[in-house]
């Protein structure tokens, strides 16, 4: 007995929405965590200074959340700061001076220590204020390699495999 394509297609969408519907639960279980961060985050908002924005999206791929962010270092340290009073921990690389983008990942830690499993902030930093800039232009001596085979070896062609 053959499967029909239609049924083969009803399955696969089948399939598509049931793991969105548990992303989605996997979000709703976990927002709570995040609420006193909207909070803070609305309470910073005033204190943006012109051309800087904040684009809050909550992601429904699971229980994390994404900040994007752009604008000066001042910016970046208002949200780090908000998220490491409320007890968000973030073990990565810092951002470094001079670099014009950034991304890294907070893990939410209960008063006990422990961390809260899958509860994490995606935070990613564009600058508005450091870009990258020609200075100048300088020529540098490369070496330059490329394959050569000895004279008794012989090329390897697709008819010499089969």
């Amino acid at each position: 007995m053959t499967t029909s394509i239609s049924a083969l297609i009803h399955a696969d969408l089948l399939r598509r929405v049931k793991r969105a519907a548990e992303r989605e639960q996997a979000w709703l279980e976990s927002q709570h965590h995040y609420l006193p961060l909207f909070e803070s985050i609305a309470a910073k908002q005033a204190a943006l200074a012109a051309g800087e924005s904040l684009e809050v999206e909550a992601s429904t791929f699971g229980p994390h959340l994404t900040l994007s962010i752009a604008g000066g270092p001042d910016l970046l340290q208002i949200i780090w700061r908000a998220l490491r009073v409320r007890g968000w921990r973030f073990d990565g690389d810092r951002p470094k001076a001079l670099e014009t983008s950034w991304s890294g990942s907070f893990h939410l830690f209960a008063a006990d220590g422990e961390r809260v499993p899958g509860v994490e902030v995606l935070l990613s930093f564009s600058s508005t204020v450091c870009r990258l800039v020609q200075v100048g232009t300088k020529m540098v001596e490369k070496p330059i390699y490329e394959v050569r085979c000895t004279s008794d070896s012989l090329p390897i062609t697709e008819d010499s495999l089969s």
